[in-house]
């Protein structure tokens, strides 16, 4: 399907009502106007393609769609509010580091909680801890990925540096885009402006409040010890070190444990 003319955020907010039964409460901190400016900077700057086109907007609009189902589903069950986000453990490294096995690796421990891509890409309602391994939501996520049968040479290469999977850990950049605040956008597309907006100007506070409101839905019926995280912009990840875990000094020696053990990693990936 091709996409015409410009991208326009009333068509989004549109479509995205549509795609859901007719919401329409994005809920409280800014959305319209960031979205605005990544639709600005791929009309301006991204010199897409009709397939380039399709995937900015269906990327847009599944962050809009699952932004309403988060606010929704947040008023439905008041719950939600209450889960309280402790002890988080932060992974924070460059990229082609070791991070995402690291963070799989984690999140193997039955006391540790990682967000799943799955759980991501379709995360209302809050997946149920009795259905969590069978939710339906896996297949209609691993549908969206390439296959050994359609994968591309491009696809494979890609794999081989990063691995895919529905029951794979993500990390935060991807929750982000349900603020439009992101730098998983530049990382996909050409948008310079909104870039150097992401890099220099937005307001953070609203993002990490949204997504602090994102994890309690993703662990309302999920009661673990820790929740682990993965992220590689090392200002913002430190922000969100402090917003969460201002009043709990021992989140400093968790990282110090971490380091320890990804180097044990390291070490152990060289002798094989």
């Amino acid at each position: 399907m091709a996409v015409a003319g410009r991208f326009e955020v009333d068509a989004i907010v549109a479509e995205a009502a549509n795609r859901t039964g007719g919401l329409d409460d994005f809920g409280d901190g800014p959305f319209l106007e960031p979205m605005a400016r990544f639709l600005d900077s791929l009309n301006r700057e991204a010199e897409l393609n009709d397939m380039g086109r399709l995937i900015a907007r269906e990327r847009t609009l599944l962050h809009a769609v699952n932004r309403l189902g988060y606010v929704r589903d947040r008023r439905e069950h008041p719950a939600i509010a209450q889960e309280r986000i402790v002890a988080p453990v932060f992974i924070i490294g460059f990229p082609r580091t070791g991070t995402t096995i690291l963070h799989d690796i984690l999140a193997q421990d039955p006391d540790s909680r990682a967000p799943l891509t799955w759980e991501t890409m379709f995360p209302s309602p809050p997946p149920e801890a009795a259905t969590f391994d069978s939710d339906p939501r896996i297949a209609r996520c691993a549908a969206t990925l390439p296959t050994a049968e359609t994968e591309t040479e491009r696809d494979r290469k890609f794999r081989a540096m990063h691995p895919m999977g529905a029951l794979l850990s993500q990390e935060c950049v991807t929750m982000m885009g349900e603020a439009m605040c992101t730098p998983l956008f530049h990382n996909q597309f050409r948008v310079p402006s909104y870039q150097d907006w992401v890099d220099h100007d937005a307001d953070w506070s609203h993002v990490y409040a949204f997504h602090e409101r994102q994890l309690q839905h993703l662990c309302c019926h999920h009661h673990v010890r820790h929740l682990c995280y993965r992220h590689h912009d090392f200002r913002h990840g430190y922000l969100r070190l402090f917003l969460f875990c201002r009043h709990r000094a021992h989140c400093h020696h968790l990282l110090v444990r971490l380091a320890a053990l990804r180097l044990a990693v390291h070490l152990l990936l060289l002798r094989c």
